[in-house]
């Protein structure tokens, strides 16, 4: 592929690498390898001397499309969200100038996922309103469908961070039945779709669904080789088995944790050690949770996931309330909740008053 490119054959490069690089929609060296490191580097060969500002040089504007859209996943990947706007925002602009409005969606979808890891949850839900729109404009029945189901799961998840816990409870059920319109043998959403609902259901309460749903998921990330959200899935059983299973807990998390290190998708590896964290941090095991925290909380503030951050505050608190440190414990989790407000998370400010009246009840005593 690097040669064709160099020699100016960037056609051929392309073909070189959707089929036997990408391997079509197995997309090896992302949801198989993890490398998206390795990704942005091969496709910056489609670009005059590798300036990504400029156009990419194959000659169909889809394919120009899907390179600028590769980009800008691979930098929300590796953790530098600040950089992926422009690659998405061209990405959208070039679908609506086509018409085609089964990308405009894909592209709305990954600008939503963007602006909820950055903390703007209004351009988030606004973002999914508009991949949901898009969708429902596609000629295709079936591509229809499937847009609309990924869609819904964008807007389920809008709602569920911002606290409209109805709504996204019913974008999440119809995304499931249009998911098992789509395909028959799944019963449930799965890939990160299944993550997400598993995740609003578990907080929701229901934690005997959400465990159903990841355990079947599990079984398809693993047939795939999809290292990223097989670690999703370990996080969400340990969190599921935490209560109730500590040895099961700690060797979920672990696993989580071992495969988030072995690819390079940085929100992977918070959730996997902000995970391990909170729960050492809530045994009251304050040691134990201080690294795995305080790695977390370096790439989540390097890399501007702002909701991360004020999770990873939280579960700082219950760190320092662990270890006797009242003072400290009191700081995070207000810093924390000021975070929240400011974006409108609502799960950020729960957890966030949990922890003020827990330690007011201590100070009190």
């Amino acid at each position: 592929m690097h040669h064709c490119c160099q020699a100016g054959d960037f056609d051929k490069g392309y073909r070189i690498y959707r089929n036997q690089i990408d391997q079509g929609s197995r997309w090896v060296i992302t949801n198989v390898l993890g490398a998206y490191g390795t990704q942005l580097n091969l496709i910056q060969d489609f670009f005059p001397e590798g300036d990504t500002t400029q156009t990419p040089q194959v000659s169909s504007p889809d394919h120009q499309g899907f390179i600028l859209n590769d980009i800008g996943l691979c930098l929300t990947s590796l953790g530098r969200l600040a950089e992926a706007p422009p690659f998405y925002e061209r990405y959208v602009a070039s679908n609506i100038q086509a018409e085609d409005w089964r990308n405009t969606s894909t592209s709305y979808r990954n600008l939503a996922d963007l602006y909820a890891s950055l903390g703007d949850l209004s351009a988030s839900a606004a973002a999914a309103e508009s991949a949901l729109t898009y969708a429902r404009r596609v000629d295709n029945e079936q591509q229809k469908k499937i847009n609309e189901c990924f869609s819904l799961e964008y807007q389920g998840w809008a709602a569920h961070l911002q606290g409209n816990l109805d709504a996204a409870k019913t974008a999440f059920q119809q995304a499931e039945h249009l998911e098992q319109q789509i395909d028959p043998d799944k019963q449930y959403l799965y890939s990160l779709r299944g993550i997400r609902h598993a995740e609003h259901l578990r907080r929701w309460g229901d934690s005997d669904y959400a465990r159903r749903i990841t355990e079947a998921n599990q079984v398809i990330c693993e047939r795939n080789r999809w290292q990223e959200d097989l670690s999703l899935c370990y996080r969400l059983l340990g969190e599921l088995a935490a209560a109730h299973n500590p040895q099961a807990a700690q060797e979920h998390y672990t696993a989580a944790l071992r495969l988030a290190r072995s690819i390079s998708r940085k929100n992977v590896l918070i959730e996997a050690l902000l995970a391990r964290g909170r729960w050492a941090a809530r045994r009251g095991e304050g040691a134990a949770a201080a690294s795995d925290l305080e790695e977390a909380l370096s790439y989540a503030v390097e890399g501007g996931y702002r909701i991360y951050e004020a999770d990873i505050r939280v579960a700082l608190a219950w760190m320092h309330r662990a270890q006797g440190n009242f003072g400290a414990a009191q700081r995070e989790a207000e810093r924390a909740q000021r975070m929240s407000q400011a974006m409108g998370y609502y799960w950020g400010q729960q957890d966030a008053a949990e922890v003020l009246t827990e330690l007011a009840a201590v100070v009190g005593a």
